[in-house]
């Protein structure tokens, strides 16, 4: 479904995730500095997203950018539950990212603590900040994309095109680099 000439490398994923972790920020994260945090959290989760439909063959890019996800809409009922169970599996990479930095920290505030207790308790409060702040910037993040009614109308859409035509094809994510107007229209073009 996806010809050859788009099929991204490996050793691109990690540009093309931190692309498309910019792209996909919600309102709250419009400052610069909100918005830089918000691509930083957000992008292990969507490197764990773009291997895993790199691996599926789904994944298409035009250079590092743009990116799209593009998948065949099975022809009967699809099972919801195996795309729970990778995204699931893709997890623990994200909450390790997550939490490195307070592990690292508080590694460090049990060496410091022997020179310096202040030093050992500001360093720990850091880190527990920093889990913090990583954590709200996830929560929002999760909410925002909960709070949209575009699960319904994708379900209507589905079911529209189903019943319309042979073969389907779904485009579940498209993220360009906003300085390159022309982007997606090369990589859409070709699929």
């Amino acid at each position: 479904m996806i010809p050859a000439d788009l099929h991204p490398r490996w050793r691109q994923l990690p540009a093309l995730a931190w692309l498309a972790a910019g792209r996909f920020q919600p309102g709250l994260l419009d400052r610069p500095v909100l918005h830089r945090a918000g691509q930083a959290a957000n992008w292990p989760i969507m490197l764990s997203v773009l291997a895993m439909a790199r691996g599926r063959h789904t994944l298409a890019a035009w250079h590092t950018r743009a990116v799209v996800i593009v998948q065949e809409l099975p022809a009967g009922r699809h099972r919801v539950w195996q795309g729970w169970a990778a995204a699931l599996a893709c997890m623990p990479v994200a909450v390790a990212a997550a939490i490195a930095p307070f592990v690292v920290l508080t590694i460090v505030a049990i060496w410091l603590a022997q020179y310096n207790q202040t030093a050992a308790v500001l360093c720990f409060y850091t880190g527990l900040a920093e889990v913090s702040v990583h954590g709200v910037l996830l929560l929002v993040q999760v909410v925002s994309g909960l709070a949209t009614s575009a699960l319904l109308q994708r379900r209507r859409a589905q079911r529209w095109a189903r019943g319309t035509f042979d073969r389907v094809a779904e485009v579940t994510t498209l993220a360009a680099h906003p300085g390159d107007q022309r982007a997606a229209t090369r990589l859409g073009r070709p699929l």
